[in-house]
């Protein structure tokens, strides 16, 4: 076991989903008989789908700029 296992240990413990996202495993080991597991996805709005991040043509170049300087571009 790892230490991302403890989350979805705890969550599949309490017999709540887990989140199709999440890092790490269920420790099985936990339960003499292994729990059924849930996943799910998460919701995503309408809003959040079509958000943008809104930057100006200055704050964009200088974010262009940032990651050149970085070596990513």
């Amino acid at each position: 076991a790892q230490i991302v296992d403890v989350v979805p240990t705890l969550l599949a413990w309490l017999g709540l989903p887990l989140p199709a996202h999440l890092d790490g495993q269920v420790c099985t080991a936990a339960w003499e008989t292994p729990p059924q597991i849930r996943y799910t996805e998460p919701e995503i709005t309408a809003e959040q789908e079509s958000a943008s991040p809104d930057y100006t043509a200055e704050e964009a170049e200088d974010v262009m700029q940032r990651l050149r300087d970085l070596g990513y571009l």
